[in-house]
């Protein structure tokens, strides 16, 4: 094998596909998200691990008082405002062929 097909082997992204599919369609804090995840391939390759990622984002409008200049009064102004709940990256496999 050529030293420029092994290069590109190793630069290019195997033909993969992944499904996850949970058990449930909703789950409340603290609970144990549970599921199934399919990887199939066309390629032959090695991975290193198979996780998944995960992150709880909350997001909400909220209203601040801002001083107006041009107005010379405070005015209410709406902004969204976002936080982190939970975050995680479960390893699902170790090294696999």
């Amino acid at each position: 094998m050529s030293f420029f097909k092994k290069l590109k082997d190793k630069m290019t992204p195997p033909q993969a596909s992944v499904l996850l599919k949970f058990n449930k369609t909703s789950y409340v804090a603290g609970e144990n998200v549970e599921g199934t995840l399919t990887v199939t391939s066309s390629d032959e390759f090695d991975a290193t691990e198979v996780r998944c990622e995960i992150q709880c984002v909350e997001e909400a409008k909220k209203t601040r008082h801002v001083y107006e200049e041009r107005l010379h009064r405070e005015i209410d102004q709406e902004f969204w405002d976002s936080a982190t709940l939970f975050s995680a990256r479960p390893a699902l496999s170790g090294q696999t062929h």
